[in-house]
C-alpha cells in the first residue's frame, strides 16, 4: 500500500511560519537500515534556510512521522542534501555510511 503521511507531520523539523515551500523537501529520497534491523527514511531538503538539510525518520502505516535525526549543511547556496547515498561497506545488510552531496560547496581554496 501507499504511506502518505500529513503535512503537519513535518512542522517540528520544517516549521509553516518558516514557508517550506521553497525548501525543496523530497528532493531526494532513499533509505538507511539500522544495527536493530529498523529501516528509516532520508529526505534531502537542499534550499532548506539556504543551506540545506537532511532529515532522518520513521515513517508508520498510519502516516505517523518520528524523527531520527537531522543533519544542516553549513554554507549558503551549497545545495546541501541535494542527493543522499547510503553505503554498506561490508555487506551486512546495516547502513555503515550516509553520504550527503553538497555540489556548490565552496572550500577555502576556491574563489
Amino acid at each position: 500500500g501507499r504511506v502518505v503521511p500529513p503535512r503537519e507531520a513535518f512542522e517540528k523539523e520544517f516549521p509553516l511560519e518558516l514557508k517550506n515551500h521553497a525548501a525543496y523537501l523530497g528532493y531526494t529520497v532513499s533509505s538507511v537500515t539500522v544495527r536493530s534491523g529498523k529501516r528509516l527514511c532520508v529526505a534531502g531538503a537542499p534550499r532548506f534556510r539556504h543551506k540545506g538539510k537532511v532529515v532522518l525518520f520513521d515513517l508508520k502505516d498510519n502516516g505517523e512521522v518520528t524523527f531520527s535525526q537531522a543533519l544542516h549543511g553549513e554554507q549558503i547556496g551549497s545545495y546541501f542534501g541535494s542527493e543522499v547515498c547510503p553505503v554498506d561497506l561490508d555487506a551486512d545488510g546495516v547502513t555503515d555510511v550516509l553520504l550527503v552531496a553538497a555540489p556548490m560547496f565552496l572550500g577555502s581554496g576556491n574563489r
